[in-house]
Order: structure tokens, then sequence, then C-alpha cells
């Protein structure tokens, strides 16, 4: 994790520098002027070239200033959702879109028993109803009563279990 932040310190390092390295540039996108375009933004018609490489790529409509301000929009995206993301940190449910159970609430009650009666989840058999809440919040569906769903599929024929051994 500590990469990682140091990863996005360093980011946010160049963009800074990238603006302070072109400050009339980012003043003009800044301030959200349109005084300067036609000199700023349109290339010459006289086919001279504007930079070293203008051979690489010669019929491309841009300038230089297309390409900074293509810095200074993509850098103040990214610090503006950095900003969002570290100020208000999404949920884990909102992280992982949460799947939709579509089986039946006999299958998904055998199945949160018997995980449980396998001593799967947390290190053992844990209390059924926390076990319950989480696959609820997991699956995005209710449950309900589990021990009533539980024993109406216990006495049910055995042939119709889905994930309960006989």
């Amino acid at each position: 994790m500590d990469q990682q932040r140091q990863y996005i310190a360093d980011t946010l390092h160049e963009i800074t520098a990238y603006r302070r390295q072109h400050p009339e540039a980012y003043r003009y996108f800044t301030l959200s002027s349109t005084t300067q375009d036609e000199q700023l933004f349109i290339p010459p018609t006289n086919g001279a070239p504007m930079f070293l490489y203008d051979w690489m790529v010669p019929h491309l409509p841009f300038t230089p200033y297309t390409f900074h301000f293509a810095n200074f929009l993509a850098g103040k995206w990214l610090t503006d959702w950095i900003e969002q993301y570290f100020t208000h940190p999404p949920s884990l449910q909102q992280r992982h879109a949460p799947l939709k159970w579509t089986g039946t609430l006999a299958a998904l009650t055998e199945m949160i028993y018997a995980l449980n009666e396998m001593g799967v989840l947390g290190s053992g058999r844990q209390e059924i109803n926390k076990v319950k809440v989480a696959f609820e919040k997991f699956f995005n569906t209710s449950i309900g009563n589990i021990y009533k769903s539980y024993e109406h599929n216990r006495i049910r024929k055995k042939a119709e279990r889905h994930f309960l051994m006989p």
C-alpha cells in the first residue's frame, strides 16, 4: 500500500512540475481564455514544420499547445479523481459491484449451511445469522428467517437438495 501511495505522490509531483515548466500555457488553460486560440491551436498553412519531429506525423492538425492542453486536462482529471477517491473512498460494496443471487432461496440457504458446516468461513463454524447477513450483502438479496428456511429444506425430499449431502 505504501508503494501505491508513493506512486500516486510521484505522479502528482510530475503533474505539478509539468505545470510549472509551462506557466504561460497553464495560466491560459486555467483561465479558460479564448483570446489567443487562433495563434495557439491552428497550425500554420504555409507548410512550415512546427516540430523537429513533424516529418513523422506531417498532416495532423495539432500544435505544441494542443499537446500541453491535453496534458493539463489529463492532469486535472487525474488529480480531481485522486482527490475525490481519497476524501470519499468507495466502500467495499461500491468497489465490487454486488452479485445478484438468481437461484432459489432454498439453494442459497443450503449453500450457507453447507459452507458453515464445513468450517471454511472464518476458520471454523460461525453464527449462522452473521453468515446470512454477509451473504445477503454479497448477493444483494434478502433471505429472511434462515432458520425457518433451513427447517423447510430439511424436511423435504433428499433428492431435491442442491448443496447439502444426504
